[in-house]
C-alpha cells in the first residue's frame, strides 16, 4: 500500500513537471510567433512608410511612375502622368498587374528581366517597351525598374515611364526616310560619297562605286586619295582641306587626266557639323561635267572663230534691244569694226543704255524711233543715218537690219552697218 501511494506521488510530480515543460515550451513558441508577428508588422508598417512617401512624392512627377509588388507585380500605386499614358482611370489599376499593360512581344522579355531584379541578378531593368491601354491604345514607352528593399528583400518595384511614342514615329519616319534618300541617291548619276577627316571612305553610292569598280566591302575603311594620281589628289585634298577648315561647303571644278583623255568634275564639300560644333566628315558630290566643259570650250572656240571672221568683214556687225517707251538702244554685241567707224570700242557701247542716242544725229534718231514704233511683225529693213565719229566728223552710214517685236514695248534689233561716205 506504501509503495502503491509512493508511485502515485511520483507519477503526479513526473506529470507536473512535463506539464510545466510543456507550458515553457508554448511559451517560448507563443514569444517566437509573437516576434515574428512584430517583425511582419514593423516591415508591414515600413513599407506602408515607404510607399505612403513616395506616392507623395511621385504624384507630382513630370514622368509617369508606378509602385508594384516584387511577387506578383500587382499596382499598388500610379500616378496620374502613368495613368493618361495608359489611357486608364486612376481608380481602374489597382491589384492589375503592371505586365498586363506591356505589349505581347515584350511581354515575356520584361517578365525575365523583373526577375533578374528580384532576385539580385540585376540592379535595374531599362528597356523600350510597348504597352496596350484601354481601347486599344498604344504607345512606347522608355521603361526603368528599380528594386525597394526592406529588411533586405526585395518586397517592391518602383518604375520610370517616360512616353517615348512621338520618339519612336518620327525615329520609324526618320529611318523610312534614310532608305528612300539612299535610294535616290544610289540611283543618282553624280558620284556622292562620305569622307572622314583623314580622308578614309566612309560611303559611296551606286555611281561612286562603279566609277572605282570596286564593292562597298572593298572601298570602304581605304583612303580616297590612293585611288588617285598624286596631282589629282592634292587638288581634291584642297577642298575637302576647305571645308572642314571654314566649316563651309567647298566647292572647285577639277580636271582630271583618264587614260589620255582630258575630264571635268564638278567637286562639292559639304561639311557635316555634329552637336558639339566640330565636324569629323564630309559629304562629297562629284558631278561629272566633261561634256558642259567641252561644250563650253567649243562655244568659246567658235565665237573665237566668229570674232576672226567678224574683224575680216568691212560692216558693224550688231544686235540690240530696243525700248519703245524710253527710246532707249541697249547693245548686246557689237564687231570689232565699230571702232574703226567710231572712234570708240565696243565696251564703250556695251557699257551704256544712250551710247545709240549719243551716236546718231538728233533728226535721225526722231526718224528711228517713229520707224521702230511702226514696226508690227518681224521683217527687214534698210535706213539711212548720220553718225558723229569721235573726232566730231559727221558719217553716213546704212543700217541693214532686221526688227522682230517681242512684246508690246521691246523689239529685238540686229543688222549690219556698212559707211557711205564722209559728209564733213
Amino acid at each position: 500500500m506504501l509503495i502503491a501511494l509512493i508511485l502515485l506521488i511520483l507519477i503526479s510530480i513526473a506529470l507536473g513537471v512535463l506539464a510545466y515543460y510543456q507550458y515553457e515550451n508554448k511559451k517560448a513558441d507563443l514569444a517566437i510567433l509573437t516576434k515574428q508577428q512584430k517583425m511582419l508588422e514593423d516591415a508591414l508598417a515600413e513599407i506602408s512608410e515607404k510607399e505612403s512617401s513616395l506616392r507623395a512624392v511621385f504624384q507630382h512627377s513630370n514622368a509617369g511612375i508606378f509602385i508594384c509588388t516584387a511577387t506578383d507585380y500587382k499596382l499598388t500605386f500610379a500616378n496620374d502622368i502613368l495613368a493618361d499614358m495608359l489611357q486608364v482611370h486612376p481608380e481602374h489599376y489597382h491589384d492589375i498587374s503592371i505586365i498586363s499593360y506591356i505589349g505581347e512581344q515584350d511581354r515575356e522579355k520584361v517578365m525575365n528581366q523583373l526577375q533578374k531584379v528580384v532576385e539580385g541578378e540585376a540592379g535595374a531593368l531599362r528597356m523600350d517597351v510597348l504597352v496596350e491601354g484601354e481601347q486599344d491604345f498604344q504607345s512606347w514607352i522608355d521603361l526603368s525598374v528599380s528594386p525597394v528593399l526592406v529588411k533586405n528583400e526585395v518586397r517592391l518595384l518602383i518604375g520610370i515611364a517616360v512616353d517615348n511614342t512621338n520618339k519612336k514615329i518620327y525615329k520609324q519616319k526618320l529611318e523610312t526616310t534614310e532608305v528612300r534618300f539612299r535610294q535616290l541617291v544610289d540611283n543618282l548619276d553624280d558620284v556622292i560619297g562620305l569622307i572622314d577627316r583623314v580622308g578614309k571612305i566612309l560611303y559611296y553610292n551606286k555611281a561612286g562605286l562603279e566609277y572605282h569598280k570596286q564593292t562597298a566591302e572593298e572601298i570602304y575603311g581605304k583612303y580616297f586619295y590612293d585611288y588617285y594620281d598624286p596631282e589629282d589628289a592634292e587638288k581634291i585634298m584642297e577642298i575637302k582641306e576647305r571645308a572642314f577648315a571654314t566649316k563651309k561647303v567647298s566647292r572647285g571644278i577639277i580636271n582630271f587626266a583618264l587614260l589620255g583623255e582630258e575630264y571635268w568634275v564638278d567637286l562639292t564639300a559639304i561639311p557635316i557639323i555634329e552637336k558639339d560644333g566640330s565636324v569629323k566628315r564630309i559629304q562629297a558630290i562629284g558631278k561629272n561635267v566633261t561634256a558642259q566643259i567641252r561644250m563650253l570650250n567649243d562655244l568659246k572656240n567658235a565665237k573665237q572663230r566668229l570674232e576672226l571672221i567678224m574683224q575680216g568683214l568691212p560692216d558693224v556687225v550688231y544686235s540690240a534691244i530696243y525700248d519703245l517707251n524710253d527710246q532707249q538702244v541697249v547693245f548686246d554685241y557689237l564687231s570689232p569694226k565699230i571702232e574703226d567707224l567710231t572712234g570708240y570700242r565696243m565696251e564703250y557701247f556695251i557699257s551704256g543704255p544712250n551710247r545709240f542716242n549719243e551716236l546718231v544725229i538728233k533728226e535721225d534718231l526722231q526718224e528711228f524711233d517713229k520707224f521702230a514704233e511702226n514696226i508690227q511683225k518681224a521683217d527687214t529693213y534698210q535706213l539711212n543715218l548720220r553718225i558723229r565719229h569721235k573726232s566730231g566728223q559727221i558719217i553716213n552710214v546704212t543700217d541693214h537690219l532686221r526688227a522682230e517685236k517681242l512684246n508690246d514695248h521691246k523689239l529685238r534689233v540686229s543688222g549690219t552697218v556698212r559707211k557711205i561716205d564722209q559728209a564733213g
